[in-house]
């Protein structure tokens, strides 16, 4: 039990470093950096990650509702510690206020069009790099005598998971990108840790069972592939005179 909570404090405080620099270029509410990085963390961090545990293992998860009331819990503790450390500018607009003066220099079909674009990058990248670090891994994964339940889902049943994946994901993170700021390589490269952070790092403190090298290797290529989009979707939702 007690090792179980610190890997849970290690979780907060990692989401919540990760997450430092980037909402600090907020001029967010803390209500409204709780709320948009409780629901990146929960989504991104934990959610599509049971999603994708499930795809690539050969027995059932004992996941059950309390473990996804608890990572919201976790997510939601993570968020509030980054709004507490970020310093009160005297509040910002609301959040729709903060949409309108973000998105509002295109029309609807062409948010959605780039929105899209976005979650399509993310496939085109994961294809890449994952197929690119497929054969340090693919032992781990053919040889059933590790002990690890791993499988490979096919590609009928990836193709459409990573397309949901990349659509879900920019949903989810469609409110936190209305708060902070993209205009510069460093605004994004903070964005970028954020999503190492949530999509790599802290799911893989789950991952226990697996060799330290499996585990370093997935996290250099979640490392890649987070910063691939992060830096794609900086230069997609920015206006075009600040993305140029």
């Amino acid at each position: 039990m007690l090792h179980r909570w610190r890997i849970a404090a290690l979780a907060v405080s990692l989401l919540a470093a990760g997450a430092l620099p980037s909402a600090c270029t907020s001029a967010a509410t803390p209500a409204q950096r709780v709320a948009t990085l409780t629901l990146l963390f929960f989504v991104l961090g934990f959610v599509l990650n049971v999603v994708e545990c499930w795809l690539f293992s050969s027995r059932p998860l004992p996941i059950r509702a309390v473990h996804f009331v608890g990572a919201l819990a976790l997510s939601a503790v993570a968020a509030t510690a980054v709004a507490l450390l970020v310093a009160d500018h005297g509040g910002g607009a609301s959040w729709p206020d903060q949409f309108a003066a973000r998105f509002g220099d295109r029309s609807l079909p062409a948010l959605l069009l780039q929105l899209g674009g976005a979650a399509a990058v993310y496939v085109g990248v994961q294809g890449v790099v994952g197929s690119s670090f497929w054969p340090f891994v693919r032992r781990f994964y053919d040889d059933s005598a590790a002990g690890l339940d791993l499988r490979i889902p096919s590609p009928r049943v990836m193709l459409p998971f990573q397309l949901a994946r990349g659509g879900v994901g920019i949903a989810a993170l469609l409110p936190w990108l209305t708060l902070i700021r993209l205009d510069g390589w460093l605004d994004r490269a903070a964005f970028g840790l954020t999503l190492v952070v949530t999509m790599g790092v802290v799911p893989l403190l789950g991952a226990e069972r697996w060799p330290p090298r499996l585990r370093m290797i997935h996290a250099i290529e979640i490392t890649l592939i987070a910063l691939l989009w992060s830096l794609a979707i900086g230069w997609i939702v920015s206006p075009r005179d600040a993305a140029a």
